[in-house]
């Protein structure tokens, strides 16, 4: 059996006793000749003066997009929020999506909270060159979510909950910023903390980009595959053909 994390076969192993030696894990991969960094600024070192977020995946309670506004009314109060702007793109549950819009209402956050709607998959790779720092505030077991990927690919720092899989790519001050889930305290101290710290953030995108290509490249999954199956089929026994 193939898992796409490490933390899908522990849960396997545990919940659905099924002995870890049946199981290997492939991630699953990403294109990253079409998931690209922008082209580098002159200096190299790109100014965060101003902080463009952004959170791409279905509006549903349990990927925990509230927690991102709820970062952002903090930052506002703080004084911490000009020149930071969040924009949510997706769809989801009507009930949920009207939280969220009562949500940046409340906080008076409509300038910098932006709602655009669904975007088409394939205009996903030049949308995710146009922002600094993906935010992903899953709340639930994310097997392995490709979002952080694909960000991480387009040469985007990430801000992310550790939940399931997610762990295995995001790593605290190496290829990412953490903070637990529905802790929006936290997550505005690392919004902060990264938009006052460029070094930081380059650290982060070129580290990111590096993961992704070491370990989740579409490419590297399919070879993977490929050998999994092939030695499994080594290993089958012979099966015999009855003629009658």
């Amino acid at each position: 059996m193939l898992c796409v994390s490490q933390a899908i076969k522990n849960t396997l192993a545990r919940e659905a006793d099924i002995p870890p030696e049946n199981m290997s894990v492939v991630y699953n991969g990403v294109e990253t000749d079409l998931f690209v960094p922008p082209p580098e600024q002159p200096d190299g070192l790109k100014t965060l003066n101003q902080l463009s977020l952004l959170y791409a995946g279905s509006l549903n309670t349990h990927k925990g997009v509230h927690t991102a506004i709820e970062a952002m009314a903090l930052l506002s109060k703080q004084s911490k929020a000009e020149d930071i702007s969040l924009t949510i793109v997706g769809s989801g549950h009507p009930d949920y999506e009207a939280r969220l819009k009562a949500l940046v209402h409340e906080n008076n956050l409509e300038k910098a909270v932006h709602f655009p709607g669904r975007v088409p998959r394939e205009d996903m790779p030049a949308l995710l060159q146009k922002f600094d720092v993906l935010v992903f505030p899953s709340i639930w077991e994310e097997p392995l979510a490709r979002m952080t990927q694909e960000a991480m690919a387009a040469g985007m720092a990430v801000i992310s909950t550790l939940t399931g899989g997610t762990g295995e790519l995001v790593i605290e001050g190496e290829t990412g910023l953490t903070f637990d889930p529905e802790d929006a305290t936290v997550l505005a101290q690392r919004i902060d903390q990264l938009k006052n710290d460029p070094s930081l953030y380059k650290k982060l995108v070129k580290n990111g980009r590096e993961k992704v290509l070491q370990q989740f490249d579409i490419r590297r999954m399919i070879d993977e595959i490929e050998m999994h199956l092939s030695d499994t089929i080594e290993k089958a026994p012979a099966q015999k053909i009855l003629i009658p």
